[in-house]
């Protein structure tokens, strides 16, 4: 498929033309033959409107559920992760050291309200405190500080944070997503297929293994789009980080080794295209979300 695409000068969605095209000429003929045939494929579009829809309901919304390591499953590809450990005086109750975290969380939302919010020229900034649970054991339940950017184009970059207590330390885990551009023709071609393909994808939809949102959104195949999630990706990244450590050495939290790290995250790792990063055990280019081609 790749040596007919670059002979041909093909992109990705030109092959995606062609297989709604013959995909409305299979369901066309099928009218045209006995009307009640199409019966049973109306049913299926309507169940993957209707899944759809129920997902872009749950990425809305403050609470969500995942079951074994699917975590953010929705929000696409994984493309940095970072762990940032803060050490506190034994002599601090659990109480006090929630209040310097909580202190942290809004010093985290101001700072980007002051230097990101207020002049966005494309696309839109969104910012929460959001509630996860793990299927299995929804006793266990999570809240994560969500920074989302949402291009014109509709490609999407998020960052979570999550802060976890031990012992005389927090632990603040730092990890971003991105999502590609969401275009008609890939909608379109998810819903024609879906009645030879639901099979496949229904059981783990209904068990929260598997995400329309993050099939149709795979590609940010457009270089405008690119500019702005990378855009908001670099400044945001800046911000957040920056703003960690200020608050740290206001509140003389600040080590030599965090400040290392901080200042090597602030370095490195701050453009998303030709990015490398390893999930699940294996080296990924991020810059496969803006390939053009099969």
């Amino acid at each position: 498929m790749n040596f007919i695409s670059n002979i041909l000068g093909l992109k990705n969605r030109d092959f995606i033309f062609i297989r709604i095209f013959l995909y409305v000429l299979f369901y066309v003929s099928i009218y045209s033959i006995y009307k009640l045939l199409l019966f049973p494929f109306l049913i299926i579009f309507g169940i993957t409107i209707y899944a759809y829809q129920r997902e872009k309901s749950k990425v809305n919304n403050s609470y969500d559920h995942f079951e074994d390591d699917n975590l953010f499953f929705r929000y696409g590809t994984k493309i940095s992760g970072s762990i940032f450990p803060l050490r506190y005086s034994r002599q601090l109750d659990n109480e006090e050291t929630k209040n310097i975290i909580f202190k942290l969380q809004k010093f985290l939302i101001s700072a980007l309200e002051s230097e990101i919010d207020y002049r966005i020229e494309r696309g839109e900034h969104k910012t929460e405190m959001i509630t996860i649970a793990d299927r299995n054991r929804t006793s266990d339940q999570r809240e994560f500080l969500k920074f989302s950017f949402r291009g014109k184009r509709g490609g999407e970059l998020t960052h979570f944070l999550l802060f976890e207590f031990l012992g005389s330390y927090t632990i603040i885990h730092f990890d971003s997503y991105i999502k590609g551009i969401p275009h008609w023709y890939n909608k379109a071609d998810f819903l024609l297929r879906s009645p030879f393909r639901i099979w496949f994808w229904i059981v783990p939809y209904l068990r929260n293994d598997y995400s329309i949102l993050a099939v149709i959104s795979k590609y940010l195949d457009n270089s405008f789009e690119e500019y702005d999630v990378n855009t908001y990706y670099s400044a945001s990244k800046y911000s957040i980080l920056d703003s960690i450590r200020e608050y740290l050495k206001e509140n003389d939290l600040l080590t030599v080794e965090l400040d290392g790290m901080i200042n090597y995250q602030l370095i490195y790792n701050n453009n998303i295209s030709g990015n490398q990063v390893n999930m699940n055990g294996s080296n990924n280019v991020i810059s496969s979300i803006v390939q053009k081609a099969l």
